[in-house]
C-alpha cells in the first residue's frame, strides 16, 4: 500500500480496489478513510490520523505605499493591500498590521500560518492629519496685476507644520476692485489651511478730460491751481483720483497735470500758459506844463511814457487824471499777466479862459494907441487857475474903431471883450461964404450953418461934423 498501513484477507486481496474515500481536519491534523475489497467484492475501510508537523514561515512580497495618510486606518489598510503571502503549506494565512509613530510611521505586516509561523515586512510611510498652521502677514492695498498680488500674498504668509517635510503655498485670486487673494498652505499629507487677504488689483490708469486754463497767470501756484481745477478724471475702480502740477519754463509755461488712482496708476494732460510774477518796466518821458483838456494830457503821458516786459506780449498804456490845475497823470503799463508798473507827470489840465470884465472907455481917442491903452486899462480879468495872464489887444476900423482885448492864460485858454470908440486926430475942412440976410422986424437974424458953411466944401474925415 502505497498510503502506508496493513491488510489481510482470507479470499486475497485486490490491490487495485484501494482508494482514499475522504479527507477531514487540517490543516494541522487530518483525518483519512480509505477502501479496500477482496476479490470475492468484500469490502472493508480504514483511518489514518496523520499529523502535520510545519516550520516554515510563509514567504512575504511588500509592495508598494504612498509617502503620507491622515489616518493611521488608512495606512496600516494600504500596507495590508500591498502585502502578499503565500506559505509551502495548505491553509489560510491570518494577516495583522501595526504602526509605530506617526511623522515617520513604520508600519509592519505580518502573516502567519495554521501552524503559527510568522513572517513580517515594514513600510516606511508619514501618518499625519494636522493641517500646518498659517500666519497672515500684511499686504499692499494695491497691485497692479493679479500676479503681483498673489506673489505679494505668498511672501507675507508664513506657515509651520508639527511634521518636518516641505510646505507647498498657492494663491488664487478672486475679484479686481475688491480682490480676495486667499493663500493656502499644504502639507505632504495633503492637509490644508488658508488665510485670506483683501486688496485691489488695477492696471488701468484713471480716464481724463482736460479742460481750459486762462493764458496767464502771475504765480506758479495760481497756475497749477488752474490746471488742476480744469483737469477732470475718473477711475475704473471706486476710491480717490490724486491729482498733481509740475511746472516747467514761464514765457511760456508748461503745467502738467498728473492724475493718480490709489494703485498707482497714471494718466497727464499738458497745458501751455504764460506765468509772469514781474511787472513792466515802465520809464517816465516828458510832457507839456499845461494841457487845454484831459484827453490830450492823457494822450501826451501815454506817449511820453515807454515801457518793456520780460515776456513777449503787448503792454498795454492807460492814463489816468488827478486834479486840474496841479493835475497828476498817472500813467500805468500792464502786461498781459495783469503784472503793472506806473508813473506820474504833474501838469496842468485847463480848459476855462479868464473870466473878462469889461469898463468903460471914452467915445474918442486922438491916437490908437491911447484908445488901446484905455481899453487894457478898463479891462479886469480872473483865471480859474493860478499863474501870470497875458493880454493883448487889437484894433479894426477908425470911425468908429473896434479895440479887442484878449486875456489868456498859462494853457493858452483866451478871452476877449471889445470896445467901440473913435480915433480921429485930423480936423475938419471947412468953407464960409458969404450970404444976405433980412432982419426980422425987431431987426435980429439966427444964422444957421447953411449961411456960413459952403456945405459943398466942408467935411470931416469922421464924417459928420458941428
Amino acid at each position: 500500500m502505497t498510503a502506508g498501513g496493513d491488510v489481510s484477507d482470507n479470499c486475497g486481496i485486490n490491490f487495485a480496489s484501494f482508494a482514499l474515500l475522504s479527507e477531514t481536519g487540517g490543516p494541522v491534523n487530518h483525518v483519512r478513510t480509505y477502501k479496500i475489497s477482496d476479490f470475492g467484492g468484500q469490502t472493508t475501510t480504514c483511518t489514518q490520523n496523520v499529523t502535520v508537523n510545519d516550520n516554515v514561515p510563509p514567504v512575504m512580497t511588500a509592495g508598494t505605499i504612498a509617502a503620507c495618510y491622515n489616518s493611521v486606518a488608512a495606512a496600516e489598510a494600504a500596507a495590508l493591500g500591498a502585502t502578499t503571502a503565500v506559505d509551502g503549506c495548505p491553509g489560510s494565512l491570518g494577516k495583522s498590521v501595526s504602526t509605530s509613530g506617526t511623522c515617520s510611521a513604520i508600519i509592519t505586516v505580518t502573516a502567519t500560518d495554521v501552524a503559527g509561523n510568522p513572517a513580517s515586512v515594514t513600510y516606511n510611510t508619514r501618518i499625519d492629519n494636522t493641517p500646518p498652521t498659517v500666519t497672515q502677514g500684511t499686504i499692499a492695498a494695491c497691485y497692479t496685476t493679479a500676479a503681483a498680488a498673489q506673489a505679494a500674498a505668498l511672501a507675507a504668509t508664513t506657515a509651520t507644520d508639527n511634521c518636518p517635510g516641505a510646505l507647498t503655498e498657492t494663491a488664487v485670486v478672486a475679484g479686481t476692485c475688491s480682490a480676495v487673494v486667499t493663500v493656502t498652505t499644504t502639507d505632504q499629507c495633503g492637509n490644508s489651511a488658508a488665510v485670506t487677504y483683501n486688496t485691489r488689483i488695477d492696471n488701468a490708469a484713471p480716464t481724463v478730460t482736460q479742460g481750459t486754463i486762462a493764458a496767464c497767470y502771475t504765480s506758479v501756484a495760481a497756475a497749477e491751481a488752474a490746471a488742476i481745477a480744469a483737469t477732470t478724471a475718473v477711475d475704473g475702480c471706486p476710491g480717490m483720483v490724486t491729482k498733481t502740477a509740475s511746472t516747467t519754463g514761464s514765457c511760456p509755461a508748461t503745467i502738467i497735470v498728473t492724475t493718480t488712482d490709489q494703485c498707482g496708476n497714471s494718466a497727464q494732460r499738458t497745458y501751455t500758459t504764460t506765468i509772469d510774477t514781474t511787472p513792466p518796466t515802465v520809464t517816465a518821458g516828458s510832457i507839456a506844463a499845461c494841457y487845454n483838456s484831459v484827453a490830450a494830457a492823457q494822450a501826451a503821458a501815454i506817449a511820453a511814457t515807454t515801457a518793456s516786459d520780460n515776456c513777449t506780449g503787448a503792454v498795454t498804456k492807460t492814463a489816468t487824471v488827478a486834479g486840474t490845475c496841479s493835475a497828476v497823470i498817472t500813467v500805468t503799463g500792464t502786461d498781459a499777466c495783469g503784472n503793472s508798473a506806473s508813473v506820474t507827470y504833474n501838469t496842468r489840465v485847463d480848459i476855462a479862459g479868464p473870466t473878462i470884465t469889461t469898463g468903460t472907455i471914452a467915445a474918442c481917442y486922438p491916437s490908437l494907441s491911447a484908445a488901446q491903452a484905455a481899453a487894457l486899462a478898463a479891462t479886469t480879468y480872473i483865471d480859474n487857475c493860478p499863474g501870470a495872464v497875458t493880454t493883448s489887444v487889437t484894433s479894426t476900423g477908425a470911425c468908429p474903431t473896434t479895440i479887442t482885448v484878449t486875456a489868456s492864460d498859462g494853457c493858452g485858454n483866451s478871452s476877449s471883450t471889445s470896445y467901440v470908440t473913435r480915433i480921429d486926430n485930423t480936423p475938419p475942412v471947412i468953407s464960409c461964404k458969404n450970404s444976405t440976410v433980412t432982419l426980422n422986424n425987431v431987426g435980429t437974424y439966427t444964422l444957421v450953418a447953411a449961411d456960413v458953411l459952403n456945405l459943398g466944401a466942408t467935411s470931416d474925415n469922421c464924417g459928420a461934423y458941428t
